[in-house]
């Protein structure tokens, strides 16, 4: 991992150095010489940290190695810290015009302390890494840059062949259906699950002494289905016999060292060692990707947006694109698990770590100094102690509160000021706890208090100082009021301030403090300076008073939009950009009319603000987006638009609240692309009918609430459905005779249906030849705390 801090690091000293403002700042201040040399020295060190790095992990470096590595690793950071502080301190004071020019005379001895204070912290992590740089011959460590150059070449080749399948679900499998089911069976059966092996990497002249060593890793996996998906994976990546071999030699060193699995029983060490060798085969960019997943919770589901937000705001990846494809690199690796698929190019919706993947994660975050977990559940509050003595560069707190744990070990962890990422999950503080924290935030990127029980209140203006945020998320904490520093978060790319209540904006004034609505808090004093803001997410049923704009023209990258009025003045200008791909906006009582946008690919629109429910034509705006990939729509609406007025593309369409008093069915089944079908609360018509031919491509469809007593499905209709859900329909007495010619049927969940439905459907029902070629039928109720109660549950 110091391999991969430091490349990392080099990788943003470029990028400083190429920054001409910068390296004016730098040479003007005499600090150029230093952070060149400091640079040259890192460079030299990479070649032989790979080494170091492989005999730490070995047990074969001694105390002095190891801690050369953990100091190499540490003064990388700091230097990187060190440059940033530098960048945001000394450039924007020279530039500016006369106006900063005005301020600096102002304070110009305050600006010369604090400047002399960055220089001197630049010159002592550069005397630093010289000395450590002369502490190579020490170790005896060898130079592998081209040894590393060859297999990262061949790693990205594998990589980018792979890339192209890695995350397509293939439905349309080519052979007989039924040989493809005695395959899968045979590949299963207990025993010989193992030769699933055989049929990656095998052949050739060195086929059988492949299997004879994969055989032999094979026993060690004690026979977990995750250590042999992930051994699996490691060996599609190995091309010949000696890589085979270096594996084999590789996995029997872990096991012997016990360095991975804490206990020493062979279930822990069948999948600890496969796990261990998965992680140190990672190439550098991904690394910091899978530690950072130690964020999170035990069985936690994750937003994949958020995350590749995340990754970007600390800087591990340049793009969300390039966030992306490395989640799906770690996907492919079995690292990760894929969770909810969305509807857009079968795109990965959320993911989750398995236990003993985290379990891993959790060890390497600690042991590389990259993250730290403070986790009541998990007892790990012993922890605290420990990590009061050490840089703690990241930090998520898990289920803590003021019962367990006290504010004055919080600070003492954070007291440093290296923080980068601060993280909060089901954790209950006050503003008194919260407060403090803000005065050593100053390095921190990464600021997630989200949460029911997190009572901020009122955030305090320190947070204008955290010059290097780029992720704040309030999302459904009590937040009330926030500062007008907030303003100076120039580097800010995501602002979620969905909170569970309304916010205000506190501001000074000759009388005192001031609360002032949200609305003036986006005119004044924000939005004009978050030029690098990328997704924004306003809270709920967020309006703007007469005459006030958010004033986004400067946010020239902007993507995400969300909770903005439709009647907003500024709206249209912001609709122009090419950037701009997802919207979620609600119509106000005044508004009447359409809004044009060629680029977006999701829309919410809400009609039903504050319960009002005034029929409204959704007409103009449906066929104003004609690349709409996703639509979704709430509320009263005059009439459904005609087919041809859907966008082509449409996969996936949600409609709710609306009412119709027609059958909407021959109107959506001619929408030539749709995948998903979501209608809840929609409909005021006694019998739906799908008729033949319908809905070519659908593969989910869902009712929920809806009030029909009769649904007809025609014979070749909704030819590739895959998953049916009916909720709360309680007058729909029976399931239609068509489902019994949907062969493609996986899966159906009814939930809240009425006894006489249910009856029916069963086994024993009348209605089961209708559903029996289904593989799998749940029939679920609702209990009064909400839970669910499976009554039935059957796999044919």
């Amino acid at each position: 991992m110091a391999e991969a801090v430091v490349s990392f690091v080099l990788e943003k000293i470029g990028e400083f150095l190429v920054d001409s403002v910068v390296s004016e700042a730098l040479f003007l201040w005499g600090v150029n010489d230093q952070v060149e040399l400091a640079k040259g020295k890192l460079k030299q060190m990479l070649s032989f940290l790979r080494d170091a790095d492989a005999r730490v992990r070995g047990g074969n470096g001694n105390e002095s190695l190891r801690n050369w590595v953990a100091e190499t690793r540490e003064a990388a950071y700091d230097l990187q810290d060190a440059l940033a502080t530098f960048a945001s301190e000394v450039v924007p004071r020279r530039t500016g015009g006369v106006r900063n020019f005005a301020k600096r005379c102002a304070c110009v001895m305050n600006e010369g302390v604090k400047l002399h204070m960055v220089r001197s912290k630049i010159e002592g992590i550069s005397a630093r890494i010289s000395v450590l740089g002369t502490d190579l011959q020490t170790y005896d460590l060898r130079k592998l840059d081209k040894e590393e150059s060859a297999n990262c070449s061949n790693e990205t080749a594998q990589r980018e062949l792979r890339r192209a399948y890695s995350h397509v679900i293939d439905r349309d499998i080519v052979g007989f259906e039924e040989n493809i089911k005695d395959l899968v069976a045979h590949l299963t059966t207990k025993g010989k699950s193992y030769r699933v092996l055989s049929i990656t990497g095998m052949g050739a002249k060195d086929g059988k002494r492949k299997k004879e060593l994969g055989k032999k890793m094979l026993k060690y996996c004690a026979g977990l289905p995750l250590a042999i998906l992930v051994l699996r994976e490691l060996l599609s990546r190995k091309q010949t016999v000696f890589e085979w071999e270096v594996l084999l030699n590789n996995a029997k060193m872990y096991i012997n060292k016990g360095k991975v699995a804490e206990l020493r029983d062979s279930k822990n060490l069948g999948v600890s060692w496969v796990l261990g060798l998965s992680y140190d085969e990672l190439p550098y960019l991904l690394k910091p990707c899978f530690l950072h997943l130690a964020h999170f919770p035990e069985d936690y589901e994750i937003r994949v947006d958020e995350l590749c937000h995340m990754w970007m705001a600390e800087g591990f990846v340049s793009s969300e694109n390039v966030a992306y494809e490395c989640l799906l690199e770690l996907i492919q690796r079995s690292m990760v698990q894929r969770g909810v698929l969305g509807s857009i190019g079968e795109r990965v919706k959320t993911c989750r770590i398995h236990d003993l993947m985290r379990d891993l994660c959790l060890s390497k975050a600690q042991e590389e100094n990259f993250l730290q977990i403070i986790d009541i559940s998990e007892n790990r509050q012993e922890t605290m102690d420990s990590l009061s003595s050490c840089k703690v560069r990241r930090l998520s707190l898990i289920h803590l509160n003021t019962d367990n744990v006290s504010d004055h070990k919080l600070l003492s962890i954070i007291k440093d000021g290296c923080l980068r990422s601060f993280t909060c999950f089901d954790s209950c503080f006050g503003p008194k706890i919260v407060k403090p924290w803000f005065d050593f935030f100053y390095m921190l990127r990464v600021l997630k208090l989200e949460g029911k029980y997190l009572y901020v209140v009122n955030l305090p203006k320190e947070i204008g100082k955290l010059i290097h945020l780029r992720f704040l998320s309030f999302k459904e904490s009590h937040v009330v009021a926030l500062p007008s520093s907030i303003r100076n978060l120039t580097c800010l790319q995501t602002l979620d301030l969905r909170v569970v209540n309304k916010i205000s904006i506190v501001t000074k004034s000759i009388k005192g403090e001031k609360i002032l609505g949200c609305e003036e808090l986006l005119k004044n004093v924000v939005m004009w300076r978050l030029e690098h803001l990328r997704h924004l997410y306003l809270p709920s049923y967020f309006q703007l008073s007469r005459g006030n704009q958010l004033l986004l023209e400067h946010a020239s990258n902007l993507k995400t939009l969300v909770n903005i009025s439709v009647s907003y003045p500024g709206l249209d200008k912001i609709l122009q950009r090419t950037t701009l791909t997802k919207l979620k906006v609600y119509f106000n009582k005044s508004w009447d009319g359409g809004i044009q946008c060629n680029h977006l690919h999701s829309l919410t629109v809400n009609l039903a603000l504050h319960g009002n429910y005034v029929n409204r034509d959704i007409v103009p705006i449906i066929s104003s987006c004609p690349e709409l990939y996703e639509l979704q729509v709430t509320g009263a609406i005059e009439k459904l638009p005609n087919d041809n007025q859907f966008s082509l593309n449409l996969i996936k369409l949600s409609l709710k609240d609306m009412n119709l008093e027609s059958d909407p069915m021959p109107t959506l089944e001619k929408l030539p692309n749709l995948r998903v079908l979501f209608l809840k609360n929609a409909l005021k018509v006694d019998e739906i009918v799908c008729s033949r031919g319908g809905f070519p491509r659908l593969e989910s469809l869902c009712f929920h609430g809806l009030w029909i007593k009769e649904w007809r499905v025609d014979e070749g209709s909704l030819p590739c459905l895959l998953h049916l859900s009916l909720q709360a329909c309680w007058k729909l007495w029976k399931i239609p005779e068509g489902v019994a010619y949907i062969t493609t049927l996986n899966e159906i969940v009814l939930e809240q249906m009425s006894w006489e439905f249910i009856r029916r459907i069963k086994k024993d029902g009348v209605d089961f030849y209708k559903v029996q070629h289904v593989p799998s039928l749940v029939i679920l109720d609702t209990l009064n705390d909400g839970t669910f109660l499976i009554l039935f549950f059957c796999v044919t």
